[in-house]
């Protein structure tokens, strides 16, 4: 059963750990002295995984062990659950083989593919494993279970929206115990996480304010609610679904094997529990939604907003599964045949994750083609300031804009120093306010203006208009693989290529 698993997850997310490359905030960590790392997460007010990003990232080959952590910790979190599951007697073998898939497969958090969100997949997995030890504590009543859960628990809190998520094993105490009151401990958990966070770790300098929890929005939680459905699952499952005809009886065939080969048995049908489990699906999914809206952040597929849908998979499998049984059951569709809906959405979810990865791997040949560009340019080695047009966006991920420390990034890769800005032109009001304003003066302050690749930089007007166009060759989906293949095994060959990604023109101010 786990093999059939981690074979469907390995083609998901497989491509992460093929990818070398460096995506919006990872460019202030690239590069950047452990110190002033490590002095920026104490600023960020992080916990324990702050600490341990910055040692992973030191080490060789950093960024490809960062991304065989992240996608070996969402992989055993998926199997936590699983097991989890197995002690709710009101969620059939059937019901839980599907759950899992879909918690694991759910197209959400493309932002996992960044070093900078390691410190996420690090306390994702730390609640799913204390949520397990939770479970084995409350079947075996060993001392020893139970310290190690509150313990993880703890942890995992560093990861600030669990504290909220972790009302769902509250309530399985309940589920299970009936008796709260024997749990005081678990009760006061997030209440001493809080007190210590609220002493120790607060975020104060460039990050003063950070997630900070304003009236305005806790008064919008209800309409965000339904925005965040929008986002974080209707749309999710729209353009999971926009397939070509080819594409639709590839993936229908792929199904239609999986189905065949796997045999389920019969579970007992219980319409009110599955209502009750839709309904649980529900909860789980407004309160991983609720930390975020709380703090202004809106989870959805676009640029970086899919690192807040990190908690989202949960819910959203119990409202697709359950949601679904409801439905097909109140048209009497057969249980076999159920089972064969199930199986194809879940090969639609794999291809919409390999479409999402290959976009990131498209996305940094871009990049690297821009660096290739920018080491043999006279122009921006000779200047130092200059506004980016970008007539290639095709080519960025989840539609990004790059912001100006990925240019800063690019440019001190190519030159070997901080002195150079830019902007893109679809975000020079945000750009030109980082320059002019406190977070410029408080991180020059503070000498950290080298987390933006900008330690030398003298603010000044744009020099030069930098428009970035289509070069002599394309990357698509058929061929991305063969450079990748190159890359790998030909890098003097790929760089010379690669090059010719993108063509570099200038306009002088």
């Amino acid at each position: 059963m786990f093999v059939f698993f981690f074979i469907l997850y390995a083609f998901s997310y497989g491509l992460i750990l093929l990818n070398r490359g460096i995506f919006w905030d990872d460019w202030v960590a690239f590069n950047t002295p452990v110190s002033i790392l490590i002095a920026m997460d104490r600023q960020l007010g992080m916990f324990w995984t702050g600490f341990l990003s910055v040692f992973l990232i030191s080490l060789p080959f950093g960024i490809l062990l960062q991304r065989g952590l992240t996608f070996a910790l969402y992989f055993i979190s998926g199997i936590f659950l699983y097991n989890i599951l197995k002690n709710i007697k009101e969620i059939k073998a059937g019901a839980r083989f599907f759950i899992v898939l879909f918690f694991l497969l759910f197209p959400l958090n493309s932002a996992r593919i960044l070093f900078t969100t390691t410190n996420y997949a690090v306390n994702y997995f730390t609640f799913y494993l204390a949520f397990w030890l939770l479970s084995k504590y409350l079947n075996k009543q060993n001392l020893l279970w139970r310290f190690l859960a509150l313990v993880t628990f703890f942890f995992s809190f560093s990861t600030n929206s669990f504290l909220v998520f972790y009302l769902l094993a509250l309530a399985y105490i309940v589920y299970c115990q009936k008796n709260i009151l024997r749990y005081l401990d678990f009760i006061l958990l997030p209440l001493f996480f809080w007190l210590i966070k609220i002493l120790f770790f607060t975020p104060f300098g460039v990050y003063e304010g950070y997630n900070k929890i304003k009236i305005q929005n806790l008064l919008g939680l209800p309409i965000n609610l339904f925005i965040t459905f929008y986002t974080s699952f209707l749309a999710v499952l729209n353009k999971s679904l926009q397939l070509s005809f080819p594409q639709l009886i590839v993936l229908l065939i792929i199904s239609s094997i999986f189905f065949i080969t796997l045999k389920f048995k019969k579970d007992d049908e219980n319409n009110k529990i599955n209502f009750l489990l839709f309904v649980f699906g529900w909860i789980a999914f407004i309160l991983a939604a609720i930390p975020y809206l709380t703090v202004g952040a809106i989870p959805s597929l676009n640029e970086w907003s899919s690192r807040h849908q990190l908690l989202l998979p949960l819910g959203a499998s119990f409202i697709l599964y359950y949601g679904l049984k409801i439905l097909l059951n109140k048209l009497r569709i057969t249980v076999r045949l159920q089972n064969f809906i199930f199986f194809t959405i879940i090969i639609i979810f794999v291809n919409a994750n390999i479409t999402n990865y290959l976009a990131f791997q498209k996305d940094w040949y871009k990049q690297y083609s821009l660096s290739e560009n920018i080491k043999t340019s006279e122009i921006l080695k000779n200047n130092t300031s200059f506004l980016f047009i970008d007539n290639l966006r095709e080519l960025n991920a989840n539609g990004r804009t790059y912001r100006y420390y990925e240019y800063t990034g690019l440019m001190e890769y190519a030159f070997g120093d901080q002195k150079r800005f830019g902007a893109d032109i679809n975000r020079i009001s945000v750009e030109a306010d980082f320059i002019s304003g406190e977070k410029f003066k408080e991180s020059k302050r503070t000498s950290y203006l080298s987390f933006y690749n900008l330690k030398d930089y003298l603010p000044k007007d744009f020099e030069y208009k930098v428009i970035i166009n289509p070069g002599d060759i394309v990357i698509t989906d058929k061929n991305v693989f063969k450079f990748m293949m190159l890359e790998i095994f030909e890098p003097l060959k790929f760089r010379e290529k690669i090059k010719n990604l993108v063509n570099l023109s200038y306009v002088k101010f």
